[in-house]
């Protein structure tokens, strides 16, 4: 009996330790009725990394869909569990809030408080008592009376903070600034997390890294190979999915994801239309010139503006147009050109970066207050001024034609037929767009060929109400008679999708960016099916172009198969596991002669309104030329670190005492079956070898597939145990077999 006192007094003080200390087992115990996490080995690395670190203070800037959430939400447990950490501050973007709170109480973090407009003043009351703190970046920012929420919230003594969606702060910005200022004080924890930490700009990047180091000066010796080398697994950590695959899990942890194009015949109207559309932009846009002798950017931006519009959906273009018309006389009485032109050449790079940026994750709060579709119609019908009555005669006849098109679109109905196939065999599906307007558009099609129940939609609209956004993804991530999810940009930043295996990028995203962040939504861990990925085109003169030389060259379909699809006329399929890391850079900022330009959505299409193929072809070829030789200066600078499998290997063996997960569920099994003899004096036991089934007392069978059901029985098994006070022997080992163990 004493022996089985020592034995089990043993097991508690393992289990306490491990569960405090062990990398594995930060990630263990999920709180009731809550999904479990089942860490990763590139997630027990970075755990294992900063066991000694006080304080921590890194970058997580694993790829999109690798878990960086899950990642720092064990690392604040961890801290919470030892003490270290009595008030931790989240700053994320607004949209993510709800997100992150899920995930926060489902690996158990207590006393959650959110900072709001309606909560701010009675946390400062309370003096910020301990808890878990989260908040909206652009909300925490602000110092405008009579809230000051920056004021309050800088002076509160965190003791970790961790922001998502990093690159956000930017260099120059306001963010940056703010929120380097929390950060900053060089004795606080702090975790940053993003997918996309350099978009081509040193600077840039290394100014989060002096953020995390405030011991950093800055200069051009940080630009360097040697700089970056030590920050390697010391201040930044990054994995990408195909290391996860052949590296850390060797197994397909994530499916295959195949890019593709999908050709779509044009009508006769549609041809008609976008030859019309390129027409009038092209010779507005040369007799702008011609007359005034400057660049025309007011004039860009509006012709722009309509491009997007009416490349999106009949239905979107129509509302720009129509709006146009509608409002450029009030427009007439009301200003003048040369102010119009001036506020524009003020406001022209945050309009453009707002609306055409590097991506949707580029949005501010501020940006969010108005739905992108209105931004662009206010735009639109402001510079409508600058249209005479022939050209507003124009507009009329290209609004027309939209109206046509609308009646029989030929992109809407080949969307429709490729998701009906699709969920004929079991598939849910994301259609992504832009535009608000299109999402309407799409979605009310979808309803009515398929019925309200089966299609669910997602803009700002519904973003911005908390109950309605949690309706909206409980409904389609559960619910088996919902199978569509059509959705904008902005509204489903940062959503985990991966419920869906299907995702169709409704109009041509001239960005690989925001295809990059389309399909990390759901092709990330958890995804279980292959995923298939489809861009629709036409046949007509825009898309024709778009796919020539966006995608052919961009996004290297060139390289690709084709198959006969559905509807349209053929497929390009791109196996998106096989890209170079050329593709996955940004659209970053290039030479043109002395001047400097941002190749952002905004200067694509504006290049091609304004030149043809041949001008986009140029810049497309002076992108790829910059993209290789930043991708050749990340790898000879060795920006990002490099998985080592040996040195690996021998971390996670001496750091955890397990080399794998699967190593560690084995041992949990072996244990458990050599303590069930001697539990079963206080207990009655019975377990199934064969189905790995247990039964403790008058229970349920519980299995032991997995680690955390191992854990969990293990600790039920010792709370069911007498706690008697005796001495913890020690162990020694004799030799390598469990046999060969012996209590001294």
């Amino acid at each position: 009996m004493e022996n089985s006192n020592q034995v089990f007094a043993l097991l508690n003080n393992i289990t306490e330790i491990y569960s405090n200390f062990n990398p594995f087992f930060n990630f263990l115990i999920p709180e009731a009725g809550m999904r479990p996490v089942e860490p990763f080995l590139h997630q027990v690395e970075v755990a294992s990394r900063l066991l000694l670190r006080k304080p921590i203070r890194i970058l997580i800037a694993d790829e999109i869909g690798l878990g960086k959430t899950i990642t720092a939400l064990a690392i604040l447990r961890k801290l919470q569990r030892l003490g270290k950490v009595k008030r931790a501050l989240i700053l994320v973007p607004r949209i993510l809030i709800n997100q992150w709170i899920t995930e926060l109480r489902r690996v158990g973090i207590p006393r959650i408080l959110r900072i709001e407009r309606h909560t701010i003043r009675n946390l400062e009351t309370r003096g910020f008592p301990e808890g878990c703190y989260i908040a909206s970046m652009d909300l925490v920012k602000r110092d405008d009376p009579p809230y000051r929420y920056f004021n309050k919230v800088e002076r509160v003594a965190w003791d970790i903070v961790i922001v998502d969606e990093a690159h956000r702060l930017g260099i120059g910005t306001e963010r940056l600034q703010k929120i380097g200022r929390i950060i900053g004080k060089p004795y606080v924890n702090v975790l940053l997390l993003s997918a996309t930490p350099h978009r081509g700009i040193p600077e840039d990047y290394l100014a989060r890294l002096i953020a995390l180091d405030p011991y950093l000066t800055e200069g051009d010796h940080l630009n360097t190979r040697e700089f970056y080398s030590l920050t390697h697994n010391v201040i930044v950590f990054r994995r990408r999915k195909e290391e996860v695959n052949k590296i850390y899990e060797k197994r397909d942890i994530f499916p295959e994801c195949d890019f593709n194009a999908l050709i779509v015949q044009a009508t006769r109207e549609e041809e008609q239309f976008q030859k019309r559309l390129m027409n009038f932009m092209r010779t507005k846009l040369m007799d702008y010139y011609e007359r005034m002798q400057v660049p025309p950017r007011a004039i860009g931006l509006l012709m722009t503006i309509i491009f997007k519009r009416a490349t999106s959906s009949p239905y979107a273009a129509m509302k720009t147009l129509e709006n146009v018309i509608r409002r450029r006389a009030a427009i007439l009485s009301s200003t003048t050109r040369e102010e119009v032109e001036e506020r524009l050449r003020q406001r022209e790079r945050s309009i453009a970066d707002s609306i055409f940026g590097f991506g949707f994750d580029d949005y501010s709060e501020e940006d969010l207050e108005v739905e992108p579709d209105d931004q662009i119609n206010q735009l639109a019908a402001e510079c409508s001024i600058f249209l005479d009555d022939r050209e507003v005669n124009e507009i009329r006849a290209l609004y027309e034609l939209a109206g046509k098109i609308q009646q029989e679109d030929s992109r809407l109905n080949a969307v429709l037929e490729y998701a009906k196939h699709h969920i004929s065999k079991g598939a849910k599906i994301v259609i992504f767009s832009e535009f608000k307007d299109t999402v309407n558009y799409v979605y009310n099609k979808f309803v009515n060929e398929m019925g309200r129940e089966a299609v669910v939609k997602l803009t700002g609209e519904e973003s911005g109400k908390e109950d309605k956004l949690r309706k909206i993804r409980m409904r389609f991530e559960r619910n088996p008679l919902c199978k569509v999810l059509v959705a904008s940009d902005v509204a489903s930043e940062g959503l985990n999708l991966q419920v869906a295996n299907v995702l169709i990028n409704y109009e041509i995203a001239w960005s690989p960016v925001k295809l990059e962040q389309r399909v990390g939504r759901v092709w990330r861990l958890g995804q279980t099916r292959k995923v298939e990925v489809y861009t629709v085109l036409l046949t007509a003169e825009i898309d024709s172009d778009a796919l020539d030389i966006i995608y052919r060259k961009l996004l290297e379909l060139d390289r690709a198969t084709r198959a006969r699809p559905i509807v349209g006329e053929y497929v390009l399929v791109l196996d998106m596991r096989q890209r170079t890391d050329t593709s996955k850079l940004p659209l970053v900022q290039l030479s043109k002669g002395k001047r400097k330009i941002r190749a952002t959505e905004y200067e694509l299409i504006n290049t091609y309104i304004r030149g043809g193929r041949t001008a986009l072809s140029e810049l497309v070829d002076r992108i790829l030329i910059t993209l290789r030789n930043l991708n050749e200066e990340l790898k000879r600078n060795s920006v990002f670190p490099q998985v080592d499998p040996y040195l690996l290997e021998m971390l996670i063996s001496k750091s955890t005492g397990f080399k794998d997960i699967t190593n560690l569920e084995r041992s949990l099994r072996t244990l458990i079956k050599a303590v069930i003899p001697l539990a079963k004096q206080y207990m009655s036991i019975s377990y199934d070898e064969e189905k790995e089934l247990i039964i403790i007392g008058s229970g349920a069978p519980q299995e032991l597939n997995k680690h955390y059901q191992c854990f969990a029985v293990l600790n039920a098994i010792l709370q069911k145990i007498p706690k008697r006070k005796t001495e913890i022997p020690c162990i020694v080992a004799y030799g390598d077999e469990i046999e060969d163990l012996y209590l001294v």
